[in-house]
């Protein structure tokens, strides 16, 4: 099978760079009609356009010339970007329609808190699902231990950022201190994660050694499981 060529990957960059515009702008208009912030929907179209053209329009090019190079080095698995995405809308619209957080925002309708609670979650959530792609370091797949998985990681790592945010509404650490907090904690997730699987798999394959082994000395033997010979 021949790889995509430069006029495919040029029609299929232009493609994303148009929807990745639409859904950008339109997300950034969207969170400022729900905060009811009408005004800014002009400039947070335009600027979401701008923004979201120049940096999809540059990775775009880059995987025009070089083709899917750029996917393996990404190699992000954006199904769990996406599903991230829902988590993080359901939860924050949940909580932010339960807990406002301020007086002025209690006076607002329930049904607009959740809109402002699931606009926000979803950005939430898609930083949430790409660190959760990280640290596990695998596609999610949509069988009870890949679901497990995923969300177990997912809250772990809500968890983390939670307690991390709490800290630094108590001690006000600076933009730059925070930021070297929060790298270290997601690599030490990374790493532990990593050791975990590691731990698992060695298991797995001298369970599977043994029962080959035990395989092996059936077929030669002619006993069955129960004729085992006592050790």
């Amino acid at each position: 099978m021949s790889g995509r060529g430069p006029v495919q990957r040029l029609v299929e960059a232009l493609s994303v760079v148009a929807i990745a515009v639409c859904g950008i702008a339109g997300f950034l208009g969207l969170r400022a009609l729900a905060w009811g912030q009408d005004h800014l929907i002009p400039s947070m179209l335009v600027s979401g356009a701008l923004l979201s053209g120049a940096v999809i329009g540059a990775v775009g090019l880059i995987y025009v010339l070089f083709g899917n190079l750029l996917l393996r080095l990404i190699a992000i698995d954006w199904l769990s970007v996406r599903f991230g995405a829902l988590i993080g809308a359901i939860l924050y619209a949940i909580y932010h329609t339960l807990a406002p957080l301020t007086p002025t925002e209690a006076a607002i309708a329930p049904e607009r808190r959740a809109l402002q609670g699931a606009v926000d979650g979803i950005l939430i959530g898609v930083v949430l699902g790409l660190a959760t792609n990280f640290v596990s370091a695998r596609g999610l797949i949509f069988t009870r231990g890949g679901l497990t998985r995923y969300v177990l990681l997912f809250f772990v790592i809500l968890l983390t950022l939670g307690i991390i945010v709490l800290v630094d509404s108590m001690v006000r650490l600076p933009d730059t201190a925070l930021f070297f907090v929060v790298v270290p904690a997601v690599l030490a997730l990374r790493l532990g994660v990593g050791l975990i699987d590691h731990r698992v798999s060695a298991n797995e394959r001298t369970r599977l050694d043994e029962l080959a082994h035990d395989a092996a000395y059936y077929a030669e033997t002619g006993h069955t499981y129960d004729e085992r010979e006592p050790i």
